[in-house]
């Protein structure tokens, strides 16, 4: 490996991590409070965050920091988690 590709793997990993935790932190800060409608508007944060999250990663590929294969499984991913959260947020609303 490297040290060009090393600090791109780095770099990929920081990144996932930054942004694995603002959803998982959105996530159980939301559910602390008592309040559905509070826990709700913090899984739209949560959501937010995915989309956050897909925006940097398609940056990455703009810059040949991942190829495409990389880049379609993460907005798979990142699509299959905004359905989850959209559920449980619509299932607290009603």
């Amino acid at each position: 490996m490297t040290s060009n590709s090393f600090v791109w793997d780095l770099g990929l990993k920081i990144l996932r991590f930054i942004r694995m935790r603002r959803i998982f932190v959105n996530f159980v800060e939301g559910s602390a409070d008592n309040s559905d409608i509070e826990f709700a508007r913090f899984l739209g944060i949560s959501i937010r965050s995915v989309y956050e999250a897909v925006a940097g990663f398609d940056l990455a590929l703009h810059y040949k920091m991942i190829d495409d294969k990389l880049n379609i499984e993460i907005e798979d991913k990142a699509e299959e988690l905004i359905k989850q959260l959209s559920g449980f947020r619509s299932s607290l609303k009603s």
